[in-house]
């Protein structure tokens, strides 16, 4: 495994663990929320193999509306629906802030990225558009 994408990284528990399990790896960890990304920054200042990248992953670059909700690691780029239950810290918005949005495909073309080993999305419901910005590369097109 010489290549791990981890989209959604929130505070970088997960990047340092793929890192540690696959020592031969670079880890590419994305994450838009400020407040994640400089916890994922303060991991990744321990190895030197992970490349963090402030911004969302979807099918298209520039910027876009992200929701903060109640549970940082909840938000997303899809506006949940405050349900008004025991699990609100996850629906409720608390934040929309603009976040800069990078697609897949130009991602592998600006970091010379040939083949991805893992690919790890948590996105909260972002995955399809994910998948949609690398669908050129995976020779499928995605229909929504």
């Amino acid at each position: 495994i010489s290549v791990i994408v981890e989209i959604g990284a929130a505070d970088g528990r997960d990047t340092l663990e793929y890192a540690k399990h696959c020592p031969k790896a670079k880890v590419f960890a994305y994450e838009p929320l400020p407040e994640n990304f400089e916890k994922l920054m303060s991991v990744s200042n321990t190895e030197a193999r992970i490349v963090g990248v402030k911004a969302a992953v979807s099918n298209q670059n520039g910027c876009l509306r992200f929701y903060k909700t109640a549970l940082a690691d909840a938000s997303s780029l899809k506006k949940p629906k405050n349900l008004n239950n025991n699990i609100s810290k996850y629906t409720n918005v608390v934040e929309d802030i603009t976040v800069s949005s990078v697609t897949l495909s130009e991602e592998c073309k600006r970091l010379g990225i040939h083949k991805i080993d893992i690919l790890k999305m948590d996105a909260q419901g972002g995955e399809f558009d994910i998948l949609d910005g690398f669908s050129s590369e995976l020779g499928v097109g995605l229909v929504n």
